[in-house]
């Protein structure tokens, strides 16, 4: 089935970096993302998004989206703000080959807990929804992205936390959960959408995607033949 892949500029020149450890000195505005439709194959307004570690004026027309430039993906997002000052802006669009097995695996627990102790599904073919979900143990699912909806915030949100974790790999930097929240604190409160919210939401909130995301491992240390694949 031939499905359009289209490529964006997503906004972070919102993201105050210079207040967070390790990325003061991060400049860039824009980061690299691309969009395929689902709708094609469960029938849901919703995308698959990557995000690329590809910033500001490189990302162009025809441009090449290697594994190796993947900071995350792919997770099911809700539409790209394409109006207003933090619009995203597209750049291109062709269309690629892709039939259902070709889809990324995502889970889901209803309970959260990070182990084989925890209850762990896992979805196929692109039927990404709950009751399509298969028990499997946590160690053959954890490096699948999860079934939770991003938006642009999130997607920001997720960037900034993915590049503190590559800096606490290589051991830039030390960061407790408490940090972690801290920062996205601050991420989410630039968005110009999260001002209708109080700051307790907005914490309740990055309690429940930071442990997520955290579990994540890096991208590049996830073995090509299992990304977005059981073990």
């Amino acid at each position: 089935m031939l499905i359009k892949k289209k490529i964006y500029k997503l906004p972070l020149f919102n993201i105050p970096f210079f207040k967070i450890k390790s990325l003061e000195f991060f400049e860039h505005k824009y980061i690299c993302c691309s969009t395929i439709s689902i709708k094609p194959f469960i029938n849901l307004e919703q995308y698959l998004v990557q995000i690329y570690t590809i910033f500001d004026d490189e990302i162009q027309e025809s441009l090449s989206l290697s594994e190796e430039k993947t900071l995350f993906g792919g997770v099911i997002s809700d539409g790209l703000t394409i109006r207003g000052k933090s619009k995203c802006i597209k750049i291109d669009e062709f269309n690629i080959e892709i039939e259902k097995n070709d889809l990324p695996n995502l889970k889901y627990s209803p309970t959260n807990i990070y182990s084989n102790d925890g209850q762990w599904f896992y979805t196929e073919k692109g039927n990404y929804q709950i009751l399509s979900s298969k028990k499997k143990q946590y160690e053959k699912v954890k490096h699948l992205e999860g079934l939770e909806i991003y938006g642009d915030n999130i997607l920001r949100l997720r960037t900034v936390v993915e590049l503190l974790k590559i800096n606490v790999d290589l051991g830039i930097i030390k960061l407790t959960f408490e940090e972690y929240v801290n920062i996205g604190f601050m991420v989410l409160k630039s968005e110009p959408r999260m001002r209708m919210f109080d700051d307790e939401t907005i914490i309740d909130g990055l309690t429940n995607w930071i442990p997520s995301m955290l579990e994540m491992p890096l991208y590049y240390k996830i073995p090509i033949e299992i990304r977005g694949r059981l073990v």
